[in-house]
This record gives C-alpha cells, sequence and structure tokens, in this order.
C-alpha cells in the first residue's frame, strides 16, 4: 500500500523520526518496514494578507511517498470510524473496501465489545473478520493489531500520523475546537456554488475551502457574502437533509441526516454540507428539466426585440480573462453571469450578461434581442443579448 503526502520541508525530519520509530517497532514484530521516497518539492502560495490580497507567501514543501503493508492480525481489518464527538454517529468508511457498517453498530451509543464497557468516547472503530464485525475503543485497538494504534486511527491505517500532520498544515490556524452554524454554513456554501460551480473537495479551490476561508479570513470574499436567495436556499437544504429516510441504505446520506439535526459543527463537516447543497440542487433541477421538458417552445423572431415577463429558475457564474485595474494595478477576475429564465408558459429563455439582473426565484420584466433559437438536450431555448431589466410601472 502506497500514499502521497506534502508536509512543510521544515516539518520533513520530524516525519523521518516518526517513520524511524515506526521501523523499529516492526522489526521487533517481524514485519516490514516503511520506505519514505522524496518526490520533489514545490512552493505553495498561502497565508496571504487580507489587506493585500495580491500579495502572500510562498512556503516550500516536501512531496513523498510512504510505502508499506497494510496492518492486519488474525485477519481482523480496519472497516471504520465512527466520531461521536458532536453527540451523533458520523460514519468515516475506509475507501475502497465497499464493506458496509451493520446498522445496530452504526446506530448505538459508543460502545468496545472488546471490554465490554460503555464510557463517553469521541471516536470509535469497526474491524471484521470475515461475517464478524466488533465496535472496539482506541485503547484495545492494540489487541488487534500489531501496528502502533496512535499512528492508524483517524485514517484508519498506520499513515494516520502523516495524514494528521498534513491536515493540520492545511488548516494551520483553525481549531478542533471550533464550531461552526450548520445553517450559516449552508448560506455560504450556496453562495459559493451560485457564483462559481460546486467544486468537490480534490478540486482547485474547493467550495468547502470558500466556505472555510469566509470564517476565518479577515476580510472576507465579499462574492461569498449570502444572500436572502442564499438563506431561503439553506433553509431548504436543512429541511430536505431531515427528512432523508431514516432506513437509507447511503451512509452519505445517513451523514447528512445527522448533521442537519446539529446546531453547530467543525470545519471538518464543511465538504459534506457543500456536498448537501450541490445535491439539492441537482435533484430540483432534475425535476424541473423533467417537467418542463417538452412544453418549453422558442419565442419571438430572431434579430427581433421583445419584452417578456419571466422567472429567473437559475444563475450561473463563469470566471472569463480577468483584466488588470487602473495604472497596470493587480489582476481582477472578469465573469459571464449566464441567466436562465422561464416564461409562464414553460418556455426556456436564456441571457449570457456580463452582470446579475436578479435572484434565483425572482420574477420580473424584461426586454431583450432574440440572437438564437437553440436545442439544449432536447429542450428548446431561446438565447437573448442584450437585455435589460423593466422598471415596475
Amino acid at each position: 500500500m502506497k500514499q502521497t503526502f506534502k508536509v512543510p520541508t521544515s516539518r520533513l525530519p520530524f516525519v523521518q523520526e516518526r517513520i524511524a520509530k515506526l521501523n523499529k517497532r516492526a522489526a521487533k514484530n517481524n514485519l516490514l518496514p516503511l520506505t519514505l521516497t522524496v518526490t520533489g518539492t514545490e512552493l505553495v502560495r498561502q497565508h496571504p494578507d487580507p489587506l493585500i490580497p495580491e500579495y502572500g507567501v510562498d512556503v516550500e514543501y516536501t512531496v513523498f511517498d510512504v510505502e508499506g503493508e497494510t496492518p492486519t492480525i488474525e485477519g481482523w481489518q480496519f472497516i471504520a470510524k465512527i466520531d461521536h464527538s458532536e453527540g451523533v454517529n458520523i460514519v468515516l468508511n475506509v475507501p475502497g473496501l465497499g464493506v458496509k457498517v451493520p446498522k445496530n453498530i452504526v446506530e448505538r451509543t459508543p460502545f468496545c465489545d472488546h471490554c465490554k464497557t460503555r464510557r463517553v468516547k469521541k471516536t470509535t472503530y469497526v474491524i471484521a473478520k470475515d461475517s464478524e464485525f466488533m465496535q472496539v475503543g482506541h485503547s484495545c485497538l492494540k489487541d488487534f493489531f500489531d501496528r502502533p494504534v496512535d499512528a492508524q486511527v483517524a485514517s484508519l491505517s498506520f499513515w494516520e500520523d502523516l495524514k494528521e500532520l498534513e491536515d493540520q498544515e492545511s488548516m494551520k490556524f483553525s481549531s478542533v475546537d471550533f464550531k461552526y452554524s450548520v445553517d450559516m454554513v449552508l448560506a455560504v456554501a450556496a453562495a459559493s456554488i451560485r457564483q462559481f460551480g460546486f467544486r468537490k473537495s480534490n478540486e482547485d479551490a474547493a467550495t468547502k475551502e470558500d466556505v472555510y476561508n469566509w470564517f476565518t479570513s479577515r476580510q472576507p470574499n465579499p462574492l461569498l457574502k449570502p444572500t436572502d436567495a442564499d438563506i431561503e436556499l439553506a433553509k431548504q437544504v436543512k429541511e430536505w437533509m431531515l427528512a432523508i429516510d431514516e432506513a437509507t441504505e447511503s451512509d452519505y446520506l445517513s451523514n447528512l441526516r445527522k448533521l442537519a439535526t446539529l446546531e453547530a459543527v467543525g470545519w471538518r463537516y464543511f465538504g459534506f454540507l457543500a456536498a448537501a447543497v450541490n445535491s439539492y440542487k441537482l435533484e430540483q433541477q432534475a425535476k424541473k428539466e423533467a417537467e418542463g421538458k417538452a412544453d418549453s417552445q422558442w419565442v419571438g423572431e430572431v434579430g427581433k426585440r421583445i419584452e417578456l415577463e419571466v422567472t429567473l429558475e437559475k444563475l450561473i457564474t463563469k470566471e472569463r480573462d480577468g483584466h488588470y485595474g487602473w495604472g497596470g494595478g493587480p489582476y481582477v477576475p472578469a465573469y459571464t453571469y449566464i441567466h436562465i429564465f422561464k416564461d409562464a408558459a414553460g418556455n426556456k429563455i436564456t441571457w449570457f450578461g456580463s452582470k446579475i439582473i436578479g435572484d434565483e426565484g425572482e420574477t420580473m420584466r424584461i426586454k431583450g434581442t432574440v440572437k438564437d433559437h437553440s436545442e439544449y438536450k432536447g429542450t428548446k431555448d431561446t438565447v437573448l443579448t442584450r437585455v435589460r431589466k423593466q422598471r415596475e410601472k
């Protein structure tokens, strides 16, 4: 098994020292040692001054691979970690195993099947052998695995100490003790998705990073300030999460339902909540497309101006080539705002504009020139240009 890590170069000696200790114990147990291979270095811009966002600090990181055998003993293997710290049971499965934790373990209070004790614990671990499952506390893991327990627990492998170090560096100014309003996290995620679309945790500028930066920056990005529409969407998402069937077979959906019951969470769950907003929006969009696909017709005549009463169904922001400020100042991103409207007859109307003229769900009168009669995924679409929002009479 091999994993890749990245830590500040100044921390590499600490990593090497930890691996040396692991290998010393491995030798005593007649096990194969871990190997560390440095693959390169890179500069990472971080900790910018919020007052001068174009400047920052470049930190040198060392990238390296760690390879070794997966820790098992007498057939027992890690299946999942259960986090009880928020008062509910959040299941974090080992990626790639495809083994589901039994419901009786998922839903019960913290308990160790090995020593038969029920004490207040923040974390327990699920191990399996053939079809037998056990929920085990931290101190009892040593009876099942021959690697140091502290090097296994959080990432469910003996790479835990390295992964934990990497996570601490990436969230340098955070604390696991900090809590953030679930309602507000959902609203900021909604604002980010509205502006930039949803970006997964493994993508650059992930949505959860926008949320984290909003809460921790001394000068938050004004584009991420939730509007009334974002706050309303957050309420709808939370209601959707709470309505998820408790008997669902999906651990992802089950975790969302549990998080919706909480008032506040730590930053580690920002990714879950951002994904919840995206899942809800995709579900609602699929319903709208299914309802309006056959009804949409072209309106107006290409090249002619028309005036319509429409509802803004969806607003998409796309970044395009930016420009430089007056006198060669800092790079300023530029955006195209895709407005997708629908009129009273269910006809789809689209406008690619340089500014936002309304909020999602808002009904308004617009005037524009018909640029094209197109078709997208089987739906007839009237594309407008030179759109103006009409004042209310």
